[in-house]
């Protein structure tokens, strides 16, 4: 029975040390996942930011910095400016869509599909 005492011990010990080294690869792969998703966000930021959207790009960057009170904050400064009508969310996308529209002159392609579209809203 005595003999029994130090070998559970070291049974411990063990579990100990298995349950410390498992516990450490999960934590290390999630940290890993979580700075992934962060970089990401940073990178789509970046991308929106290049084709003038405003409101995402700041929410995005706030995730990115682990600032979720900012995150936060910028929803809801979102939120309110949505609902105040179509001329705030009307100016929110003017960028926008002169980006693209300044992408689709570039291009032959662009070009003929907006003089489609201009010929078919002389249609109306």
């Amino acid at each position: 029975m005595i003999g029994l005492i130090p070998f559970a011990g070291v049974v411990v010990a063990v579990a100990v040390v298995i349950v410390g080294v498992a516990f450490g690869k999960w934590a290390f792969g999630e940290d890993k996942k979580l700075k992934q998703r962060r970089e990401l966000a940073i990178r789509l930021s970046a991308l929106l930011q290049g084709y003038g959207l405003k409101r995402l790009p700041k929410i995005l960057t706030a995730y990115a910095v682990a600032d979720y009170a900012g995150m936060f904050e910028e929803v809801s400064d979102s939120v309110k400016v949505f609902e105040s009508g179509e001329e705030a969310v009307a100016k929110e996308f003017d960028s926008v869509f002169q980006s693209i529209l300044d992408a689709k002159l570039k291009t032959p392609e662009g070009m003929a599909y907006l003089r489609a579209k201009i010929a078919e809203a002389d249609k109306k």
